[in-house]
């Protein structure tokens, strides 16, 4: 995932404002979002690439996932 210039900057002021553990933290969230994205967008091109992509009640639940 790659963090935007702002966020980087928002969180260096979090950790100033409130200390490093709960930066660490909030820091880690954004983190684990990128990479749900990330992987999400990754399994939906799997799909599409091994024609289960096909199937119009997996796409629905692929739809769900994101």
């Amino acid at each position: 995932m790659k963090v935007s210039n702002e966020l980087v900057a928002l969180l260096s002021c979090e950790q100033q404002a409130c200390g490093f553990e709960y930066t660490s933290k909030l820091q880690r969230m954004f983190q684990d979002v990128g990479v749900s994205k990330d992987l999400n967008e990754q399994f939906k091109h799997h799909l599409m690439n091994t024609n289960v992509g096909n199937n119009d009640s997996m796409l629905h639940y692929c739809h769900q996932l994101a």
